[in-house]
């Protein structure tokens, strides 16, 4: 809620970007796996959910801040999906909806999104409207979708940026169709160096929008210490592969100069019954900048 009042008041991509990053690993991995509780905190590294902190117990039940939070933060998922400006509607999320909006003079239009985002990165927006009318389709350009591809009825959409929101300004008709594809690339993410230097000397892997992890429930050997295999611009080229376990999300193999290892998304981790995660990968020798530095003359 935070961030879309600094979204209403600066219209700034980023607070949206912040929302979708919560709502797939705070609000969806917090939830417990049959769907009737949330956790007090996730964490990322070892023991992943916990439900110890303020609250009590009621029949059996953990009644933290979280378990009653939880549920309203995905009530209020929809208000944020499809926003509404002087121009038109300003579309920042791209799970599938179907939703009555209005047009700038008042009209009825119905927005229409399909696709399996953010497991697949191809998502269709179908317009529907009585009648034509010029008005403005506002689109968040995820800050990690580095190349995004936007058509309007098959024609390819020049100066989409990363990070921003596209305007498409058009006489619009029903039927009209917009179609997005994200860039879906993953790319590793070295440890910031904060006040404790052992925290330096770890990496994790993006992918998409998801963080992925490693799952002590099909991975004995999840904290080994390993160095992710990335080019210059820290893209790392991954398999997608298969779930190892149902309802898991997101499965992809990751190469490591000591072999591949399998990483799914951190909401799909299961540790409501002591399984471990690994989010920060234990980092095998020079962090980049160590090695450009050593090259230095």
């Amino acid at each position: 809620k935070f961030c879309s009042q600094v979204f209403r008041l600066t219209g700034d991509a980023s607070a949206i970007d912040a929302v979708e990053k919560y709502i797939y690993h705070g609000l969806l991995a917090a939830r417990t796996p049959t769907g009737d509780g949330f956790s007090y905190v996730n964490l990322l590294n070892g023991e992943k959910v916990t439900n110890l902190g303020w609250g009590m117990d009621i029949d059996g039940l953990p009644v933290t801040c979280c378990n009653l939070n939880g549920p309203m933060g995905w009530a209020y998922i929809p208000y944020l999906a499809v926003m509404q400006s002087a121009e038109g509607p300003v579309v920042n999320l791209f799970n599938a909806f179907s939703m009555k909006h209005v047009t700038p003079s008042g009209k009825p239009l119905q927005i229409r999104l399909s696709g399996e985002y953010p497991s697949d990165s191809l998502v269709s927006l179908r317009l529907s409207l009585s009648e034509p009318e010029t008005f403005t389709v506002s689109l968040r350009i995820p800050y990690w979708s580095l190349s995004t591809e936007v058509r309007v009825n098959g024609r390819k959409v020049d100066h989409v940026v990363a990070g921003r929101f596209l305007h498409l300004r058009r006489n619009w008709k029903d039927g009209d169709e917009v179609t997005v594809r994200f860039d879906m690339r993953a790319y590793v993410i070295y440890a910031p160096k904060g006040s404790n230097r052992a925290g330096d000397r770890f990496h994790a892997v993006k992918y998409g929008p998801w963080v992925m992890a490693r799952d002590e429930n099909t991975d004995p050997r999840l904290f080994d210490t390993v160095r992710v295999v990335a080019d210059e611009r820290h893209v790392v080229k991954v398999r997608r592969v298969k779930p190892t376990l149902p309802g898991t999300r997101i499965e992809i193999e990751v190469p490591t100069t000591t072999g591949p290892i399998r990483m799914i998304d951190y909401a799909s981790v299961n540790g409501w019954n002591g399984k471990k995660i690994c989010t920060w990968l234990p980092l095998l020798g020079p962090r980049p900048e160590e090695v450009a530095a050593q090259r230095r003359p």
